[in-house]
């Protein structure tokens, strides 16, 4: 998997400037709060968790076994690490933003229930099919890195980018025929998602905004995926053409 590398900026400076480096950077800590993440995914999503579509045919059944979340769409907190040394500081700022795992649930139902007819329901033949999510991607991080390296001149190296979960989307299945189970397996779907940089005088707020875009777009298409391949284990005359 290609990684994209965070953006990072360098300065060399005498001591006399400093405070005006470490400064700003612990004053960063303090301005992206969690009650300011959450209130930011929040209106990414209008302030509620995404609509449930319903499938009129009853032969596939979408449970999930994801510790259900409250009603309020993310949940935040911050932590900040510091190391303050003679020649060296080093100050970690992050902020983990949990998603409601209904949002991811429930994208991946619409997307399933939408690619059933085409794709799932001509091959079951009357069958039944239940799917049961056992893990989905539903997190993700904000870090700001700052190292400071030096005594009287110094070097500083700051790096800011937002960090997936990085976790694959596991789903198992039963095939059942008259109420007994004649097919049963488990699909992975790996998570493509990368660190993604910010640029420079891109604001966090827009930067997030984006991630969020990409990683419902990115449960979309892993939700597709894992049609194609619940067809293929459906009809294996599909998986040898293929």
């Amino acid at each position: 998997m290609k990684h994209q590398y965070p953006f990072t900026r360098k300065t060399f400076r005498s001591f006399t400037g400093w405070l005006f480096l470490i400064v700003p950077a612990v004053l960063l800590c303090g301005c992206i709060t969690a009650k300011k993440m959450d209130r930011l995914v929040g209106k990414q999503y209008g302030n509620h968790l995404p609509a449930e579509r319903k499938l009129k045919d009853s032969s596939i059944m979408i449970t999930s076994s994801l510790p259900a979340g409250s009603g309020q769409v993310s949940s935040s907190h911050t932590s900040t690490r510091m190391l303050p040394l003679l020649v060296y500081w080093k100050v970690d700022y992050k902020n983990t933003c949990i998603l409601n795992t209904e949002i991811p649930v429930r994208r991946f139902k619409n997307m399933v229930y939408t690619q059933a007819k085409g794709k799932l329901i001509p091959s079951l033949q009357g069958k039944q099919l239940e799917l049961s999510i056992e893990q989905m991607p539903h997190a993700f991080a904000l870090n700001d890195k700052t190292r400071i390296v030096g005594l009287l001149y110094y070097i500083s190296l700051e790096t800011v980018y937002i960090q997936p979960e990085l976790k694959d989307m596991v789903v198992s299945y039963k095939l059942l025929q008259d109420n007994q189970v004649v097919k049963r397996g488990r699909i992975a779907i790996p998570d493509s998602e990368t660190n993604t940089p910010i640029k420079m005088f891109q604001s966090w707020k827009t930067a997030t905004g984006n991630h969020i875009a990409l990683y419902n777009h990115n449960i979309d298409n892993m939700a597709r995926t894992f049609v194609d391949e619940m067809s293929h284990e459906l009809d294996p005359s599909l998986t040898s053409a293929r």
